[in-house]
């Protein structure tokens, strides 16, 4: 026996085996299948999960995704999401971001970390240590001259002791000119106005006011009236109807810089956290920017609710403000969309279904035979849904959509039901005619089959998992299909055609419609050079996209409101990342960043600290102690003493006035006074004047309160701004992040390539989305060429085992190279980029353009004689094959996503390319055959013993042992015993048939 006989009957013996084991107990074979299918759907349902970041696609070993992962173990995976609300004008859009936020905080089950600003939180304590070096060394004399201030008004909220003092003033007045005594009545006459101000319940502002204008040095900001002697209007005093301004006390009698210093040390710490709101420069966009509370992290689509939970509130806001738009950008964002619209994967599976089954209706012109194929297929996906849950576990963002894949890949029932309409047109018994065409085409399925997966399974030794993960789903689904194919098939045909008398149906002869094309050989293999080498032109044309958003869906607020804050404010959901051990080293590294070509802005929050702070804290720990004596100096007494230090003064006034003839209405006014004093109850009295020490702090003015609000002596640090900051910039360890933006656009690849490379000279361990994707891409597309390589050394080497002919593989890859070459400068003429999402067509063409090839050439070994054209059954087959392929694949253009569009387009363009040439590739077999065809009656598939072996296996084990009693004759036909022990077999099984139906 030759070689390439033991070679055969290998192939052969597998499907035969297979086929007879199923059909001798078909019900049996049904039963276990179905059982398989509950099993698995089940396993599937509970076990597999869905991991639907990009990260999951990554190999976790790899140097560049390692320092990624140390970044998330010290910050964690949550990125940000930007709310976005745009306007006319910040007056505009303020409103709407203050509602926005109190209605995000509201639902701290979805949102977290929330930030509508720059929030100085505890840092405007300590805004000395921000104000101008110059401005904080200002400071000190101006105390001097407050603390003076002070010191005269002693106790500027007792009018008591002030009334006091006055009166002390007056006696020391002894020899002084006119100007000086004028003035010092105008002052005299203005503190008892104010007293009784007081008293009448009319507001303390007049005194505290007064008292500390009328504090400052005689003759400084007084106001003389003129005159030789002091005139008291009547009742004035009494009446309150004094001059109620305050006299000359200005800012400079506060003892602070108009407009500067402490008032101004708020606004500073305002100044060094940028702004209190996230607005971009031209105001037209303002921002909010949170993170999603983790979820399970297991749906299909990750923060499902939370997203759901973001847009109903962007709704319920949008109504009341209809004059501006809401909108939410951010990865995690955009990463659900992308779900969402991968999802649709499921309407895509059902579409190609349809599609599939309406081609198997029109290649065998009825419903039997393409529903067995279509049940056999949906078994094949039950049962692959076992198999990833214990394989892999999981689906991610590229392997989601593996039912609609295997329904375009795994449709080899349609080579044998082709062949067994043929067969069973010749054959009376049905497990004969089965039995008949698995040693026909059994073989060619099988090696169809297993090339397919090879090409796959080629795929798992790439170290980008997400290709790896899909080989090792697919490859194991292309294999469970042909095992459906092989087992549940042929046991519903065997039920179903069991009756001699049943029809065998009709195969659809396309042969006609290829006959001119075949009947001119020199023509059709003229024709296939010249396309490929015309089409190949365009190759120069292919490029690659590496723009994630343009395999988004289009249209999506997402993707707009994500350019908007790229046009608006430079700030895009991908910068790099630089994790520094140090404050120091997180400043230098953004200096060196800054001064890069390709970097926009960097962020950071070390800088918000000042690096001066310990240099600044003595002369700011002196400030605050000043503050705080003066503080004291001006608060006085309790209030419980005030009312009797107030009537004893009025008392030495009214005694010092009796003895001046001259001020005897005075003195009866300040009588009237003191009568008022004395009638007000003790507990209303210590309310008003209790009133004073807040109203003196009022006179001194809102500097003087900013002042003390900023003079917090203790250094500011990191740990005083807000929760929500701190959160994305400092690591559990303490570390530092800086974020990296890039000029231009980052999707352009040379600005990219030069981005990272710019980023790395700095910090080698960058990382961070652009350089996440920049290595992703390469190491995918280096991947996916990896695993087209390995892919066509397993399918040369499995069609070498399988033809053992270096001539025929070669001219199985004809169509392959053909088509490959044709798909890729049809991209290029059709400016179709390659792209993250379609790149996986490299292994997928290979496995897929091979089947073609490998059923035409063992067509071509099986026919004797000259060759003239494949047998209609096989060129049925493969039309009717690669089209349900085409219209599987071509279904993906179906969805919203836009990478599932763009792989849809390229495979259908590809499987269009491959059975185009796989249609021309006879006619250079016939070429090829009228120069070196085969003796008159040999097989192409070697010597006359093949078809014995065949023969000899099919029957080996039937019949309980009684092959031997029908031993052919060694001048007999082997392809005539096959016949004929089929017919024999069939009607020795009839009985057994039926009781197994």
């Amino acid at each position: 026996m030759s070689q390439i006989a033991e070679r055969e009957s290998v192939l052969d013996k597998l499907s035969i085996f297979l086929v007879r084991t199923a059909t001798i107990k078909p019900v049996v074979t049904l039963i276990v299948g179905s059982v398989c299918i509950v099993a698995a759907a089940a396993i599937g349902y509970h076990l597999i999960e869905f991991h639907t970041s990009r990260a999951d696609l990554l190999n976790p070993h790899s140097e560049y995704h390692q320092r990624w992962l140390r970044y998330v173990g010290e910050f964690g995976d949550q990125e940000d999401v930007y709310v976005v609300v745009e306007g006319d004008s910040p007056r505009e859009i303020e409103p709407v971001l203050t509602e926005l936020a109190e209605a995000l905080r509201a639902q701290p089950q979805h949102f977290q970390h929330i930030m509508e600003g720059f929030d100085a939180g505890r840092l405007a304590a300590k805004g000395l240590y921000f104000i101008p070096k110059e401005e904080l060394d200002a400071i000190p004399p101006r105390l001097d001259r407050l603390e003076s201030v002070a010191a005269q008004a002693g106790a500027s909220a007792d009018p008591g002791e002030y009334l006091h003092r006055l009166l002390e003033q007056g006696r020391a007045l002894a020899g002084a000119d006119q100007t000086q005594v004028d003035a010092y009545w105008h002052e005299v006459e203005k503190a008892f106005a104010a007293t009784a101000a007081v008293l009448a319940g009319k507001g303390p502002e007049l005194l505290a006011r007064h008292q500390l204008g009328a504090a400052l040095p005689v003759g400084e900001d007084a106001h003389p009236q003129g005159g030789n002697s002091i005139s008291v209007p009547a009742g004035s005093a009494v009446a309150g109807g004094g001059d109620g301004s305050p006299g000359g006390a200005g800012e400079e009698a506060r003892g602070l810089p108009a407009g500067r210093g402490g008032g101004d040390a708020g606004a500073a710490v305002s100044a060094a956290l940028n702004h209190r709101r996230l607005f971009s420069p031209d105001g037209k966009l303002g921002l909010i920017v949170l993170r999603f509370v983790p979820d399970s992290g297991t749906q299909f689509a990750r923060f499902a609710e939370r997203v759901a939970a973001l847009r109903e509130t962007l709704q319920i806001v949008q109504q009341r403000h209809p004059q501006v738009r809401l909108g939410a950008t951010g990865l995690p964002v955009l990463e659900f969309d992308e779900m969402q619209a991968s999802g649709s994967s499921g309407i895509a599976a059902g579409a190609a279904l349809l599609g599939v089954v309406l081609v198997f209706v029109a290649g065998f012109g009825g419903f039997r035979y393409p529903a067995m194929i279509t049940i056999s297929l949906i078994t094949a996906v039950a049962w692959t849904c076992g198999y990833v849950a214990f394989a892999v576990g999981h689906l991610n963002i590229l392997t989601s959509a593996f039912g609609a894949m295997l329904i375009g890949l795994g449709d080899y029932g349609v080579h044998f039901v082709a062949h067994y309409v043929t067969v069973r047109k010749e054959m009376r018994g049905t497990r004969a005619a089965l039995l008949k065409t698995a040693a026909t085409v059994g073989g060619g399925i099988a090696t169809g089959a297993v090339t397919t997966a090879a090409a796959f399974f080629a795929g798992a030794l790439t170290d980008f998992l997400g290709v790896a993960e899909l080989g090792i789903i697919a490859g194991g689904g292309i294999l469970l299909c042909w095992l459906a194919d092989m087992t549940v098939l042929p046991a519903m045909i065997c039920l179903v055609d069991r009756k001699p008398s049943a029809a065998p149906g009709s195969l659809v002869d396309l042969s006609g419609w290829f006959r001119p094309l075949h009947g001119l050989p020199q023509t059709g293999s003229l024709v296939l050079v010249l396309a490929t080498v015309a089409l190949a032109c365009g190759l120069p044309m292919l490029r690659y996209d590496y723009n994630l958003l343009n395999l988004q869906p289009q249209g999506l607020p997402s993707v707009e409101f994500q350019n908007k804050l790229v046009e608006h404010m430079s700030r895009s959901s991908y910068f790099a990342l630089s994790v520094a051990d140090s404050p120091e080293i997180a400043l230098a590294r953004k200096e060196q960043f800054l001064r890069l070509p390709t970097v926009d802005h960097v962020e950071e929050i070390v800088s918000l600290i000042p690096p001066d702070a310990a240099e600044r804290e003595p002369a700011v720990r002196a400030i605050a102690e000043r503050l705080k004596r003066i503080e004291q100096r001006l608060s006085g007494d309790s209030a419980e003493a005030l009312p009797g230090r107030l009537d004893a003064a009025l008392s030495e006034w009214y005694a010092a006035a009796s003895r001046v003839p001259a001020l005897a209405e005075f003195a009866r006014q300040i009588a009237d006074l003191q009568s008022l004093l004395r009638q007000i109850p003790p507990e209303e009295l210590a309310r008003r004047l209790s009133a004073l020490p807040r109203a003196v702090e009022t006179a001194l003015g809102s500097q003087w309160a900013a002042l003390q609000q900023a003079a917090d002596p203790e250094p500011p640090t990191l740990n005083d701004l807000p929760e929500s900051l701190r959160v994305r910039f400092v690591g559990q360890n303490g570390r530092h992040l800086v974020q990296v933006y890039c000029k231009g656009d980052f999707w352009d690849p040379q600005v990219m390539r030069q981005f990272v490379a710019d980023v790395r000279s700095v910090d080698p361990e960058a990382t961070g989305n652009p350089i996440q994707i920049y290595e992703a891409a390469r190491q995918m597309n280096r991947a996916y060429i990896e695993a087209a390589l390995y892919a066509f050394v397993a399918i040369v080497l499995a069609l070498y085992l399988d033809f053992r002919s270096l001539r025929d593989v070669g001219l199985v890859l004809i169509p392959l190279a053909c088509g490959m070459a044709g798909l890729f400068g049809l991209m290029g003429y059709l400016d179709i980029p390659l792209n993250p999402a379609n790149m996986i067509t490299l292994p997928l063409i290979l496995g897929i353009g091979i089947d073609d090839g490998v059923h035409i050439i063992h067509d071509f070994r099986r026919q004797k004689g000259r060759y003239l054209a494949p047998q209609p059954s096989t060129l049925t087959a493969v039309v009717v094959n690669t089209l349900t392929t085409l219209v599987g694949f071509g279904a993906l253009m179906l969805s919203p996503h836009q990478g599932l569009q763009s792989l849809g387009r390229v495979l259908t363009l590809g499987m269009a390319t491959c059975l185009t040439a796989a249609l021309l590739l006879p006619s250079l077999l016939r070429v090829l055959s009228g120069w070196q065809g085969p003796a008159e009656g040999e097989s192409r598939e070697g010597p006359a013993e093949i078809e014995t072996v065949l023969a000899e296996t099919l029957f080996r084990g039937q019949a309980g042992g009684d092959e031997a009693a029908v031993e052919p004759a060694a001048s007999e036909p082997a392809e005539r015993v096959a016949v004929r022990r089929a017919r024999d077999e069939t009607a020795a099984q009839d009985d057994p048939d039926r009781a197994a139906a």
